[in-house]
């Protein structure tokens, strides 16, 4: 089993501090946190489970998250703010679906692939969707979770304006 290393001072960890390969090295440094987290979870389960035996083209991936990429969105109202050009991987950066897409492209899956966005609940749905896509013969072996990474003052602006914290 693979495991983070100890937090840094800053408390966040980015993907230099992971054991990630080379391929999930390269797609993380195109998206963002999110999607780090994600790579870094996804690659874990998958050494765990022992999947470099398993036909990749029936692994699937289905992820939750319910806020997304909101680095990536970020990031691009900062450029437009400065006036700077857009960076070009921004259309799949800042896509929703980019979680589920970044472990896909990382591993070489070719399995059903699908980011699930529903609040709270984005991981419990991509859990039971995993486990329909199972039963249903369209996958032999689904990775399954959530990644966020709502820790920025955009996001905190807003759960403190809502109360939550």
């Amino acid at each position: 089993m693979i495991s983070p290393p100890p937090p840094p001072a800053s408390g966040l960890y980015t993907a230099a501090q992971f054991d990630l390969t080379p391929a999930d090295r390269r797609v993380a440094a195109k998206l963002d946190r999110t999607c780090e987290l994600g790579l870094f979870a996804a690659r874990e389960a998958s050494l765990n489970a022992r999947l470099d035996s398993v036909n990749h083209s029936r692994i699937g991936v289905a992820v939750g998250t319910s806020r997304g990429p909101v680095g990536s969105w970020i990031d691009a109202f900062e450029r437009i703010a400065d006036k700077h050009r857009m960076r070009p991987t921004l259309a799949a950066a800042g896509s929703v679906a980019s979680p589920s897409g970044a472990i896909v492209a990382a591993q070489h899956l070719g399995g059903p692939s699908l980011t699930v966005s529903a609040t709270c609940a984005s991981a419990a749905h991509a859990i039971v969707t995993a486990a329909l896509w199972l039963n249903a013969g369209m996958a032999d072996v689904v990775l399954a979770g959530g990644t966020e990474a709502p820790l920025n003052d955009f996001l905190l602006s807003q759960m403190r304006a809502a109360g939550l914290i």
